[in-house]
């Protein structure tokens, strides 16, 4: 993705993370028909971007309950 592309993102932090001031948590956007996740501390670096079914299966295996 491009800078311009993901500046434009409207990126999401997680409720939870307004205790850490909102600066250690990952962000998730909705990208066309995908997900694209990036460290909030590092906006501009590396960003994943997976499919809508491997999203899923990532939170699922995250939160156990796969």
């Amino acid at each position: 993705m491009t800078t311009p592309v993901v500046a434009s993102l409207p990126w999401r932090k997680p409720s939870k993370s307004s205790g850490n001031n909102g600066n250690t948590c990952v962000e998730v956007a909705l990208c066309f028909n995908e997900i694209a996740a990036r460290d909030s501390k590092f906006p501009l670096g590396g960003i994943l971007v997976l499919s809508r079914a491997d999203w899923q299966s990532l939170l699922a295996e995250i939160s156990g309950t796969d």
